[in-house]
């Protein structure tokens, strides 16, 4: 049985754009397949006893959305490339009952698109490290918190995002 169950959804308004949808479908596969790397990480790395399964649900929006919510949720009317609400604010600490959602990554995709540009990367790349981004602030790791833990997250993140790369050459 799985212990992490990654949830992908967009909001696309054109459902018929063809790069939108190619790139989606790869990047769901990567994720989907990638679990086992996310459940190993929770239960070596961070000690999480994974008794009971864990998910998380992931949306890729338009600029629009995404600008909303950071508006609404962080006061900041800008747009941003990844937003995480976490259930939990230290999942670490918490011991698990009972199946259990982590929370809600949004992942801007005409942000991303430009970042990937920019970064000289694959889209697909790109929305892979900013899922690992977003998935590592539901765990409780947060950048912006100070220094150390901002050093702390960029571990994990590149930890993370080497050993999907491996699976994936």
């Amino acid at each position: 049985m799985k212990k992490l169950i990654i949830n992908l959804e967009h909001t696309f308004i054109k459902n018929t754009d063809r790069q939108r949808s190619r790139v989606f479908s790869k990047v769901e596969k990567i994720l989907k397949s990638s679990e086992e790397i996310f459940e190993s990480f929770l239960k070596k790395e961070i000690g999480l006893n994974l008794k009971y399964s864990l998910s998380c649900t992931v949306t890729m929006c338009g600029v629009g959305k995404i600008k909303s919510l950071n508006k609404i949720y962080r006061s900041k009317n800008k747009k941003t490339d990844v937003l995480s609400f976490p259930i939990f604010d230290l999942l670490m600490e918490k011991q698990l009952s009972a199946p259990t959602e982590l929370g809600d990554i949004f992942i801007c995709f005409p942000v991303a698109k430009s970042q990937a540009s920019s970064l000289e990367v694959t889209l697909e790349n790109e929305i892979v490290h900013l899922f690992v981004h977003g998935f590592l602030h539901l765990l409780g790791f947060d950048h912006e918190r100070s220094s150390k833990d901002e050093e702390i997250m960029l571990k994990w993140e590149d930890y993370l995002i080497k050993k999907i790369h491996k699976k994936w050459k």
